[in-house]
């Protein structure tokens, strides 16, 4: 997590609108072999710093995440859950603080891992409901992940109280060849 946060750090973060809300992004997508969305390096990111990154979380999700997705959702038929696009996305002053409540009706399953300590470095932050007006706030500390299907009810919000939470996000589609079946 300290290696990931370090590189991440140094890195120019998209402010594209969000397909959510519209908000900036304020997130960077990490390439994966079997990404159908490439990233391309800005100017002010030299290639070496990506190359690691790429390196590091793609180690740790074909030797662990991956796996521990797979015996969660186990596979159907042909359809084995695989990791489609990984991003990491930051909440802190000035930029966004939250992410509305939605579904990630994109991704079979989604995994988000922890950047950053809860009540040390930020509050608040991802949340579960079961309406718009029932959350419940899910604290993760540094490397805490969770895991949750498509059709879970979530967003994100931090305290407007000068913390800072960063989080590393994996989209798992449910076909070897991250095939899009969200219509079904």
């Amino acid at each position: 997590v300290s290696s990931i946060l370090g590189l991440v750090k140094q890195m120019e973060f998209k402010t594209d609108p969000d397909s959510v809300d519209g908000m900036c992004t304020h997130e960077m997508y990490i390439d994966l072999k079997n990404n159908t969305e490439t990233t391309e390096t800005t100017p002010n990111e030299p290639q070496t710093i990506k190359t690691k990154l790429e390196a590091i979380t793609t180690s740790i999700i074909n030797t662990r995440l991956t796996a521990y997705v797979r015996s969660r959702y186990p596979q159907l038929k042909d359809r084995v859950c695989t990791p489609s696009h990984t991003l990491i996305r930051r909440y802190r002053d000035g930029e966004r603080r939250l992410h509305i409540t939605h579904r990630d009706g994109h991704a079979y399953a989604t995994m988000v891992i922890s950047l950053s300590n809860y009540g040390e470095e930020y509050r608040g932050g991802i949340y579960v409901a079961s309406a718009e007006r029932y959350k419940k706030v899910v604290a993760l500390n540094r490397g805490d992940a969770v895991i949750h299907k498509f059709d879970l009810l979530h967003g994100v919000k931090v305290k407007d109280d000068g913390g800072e939470r960063w989080s590393w996000i994996i989209w798992f589609k449910d076909s070897p060849t991250c095939a899009n079946h969200s219509s079904e």
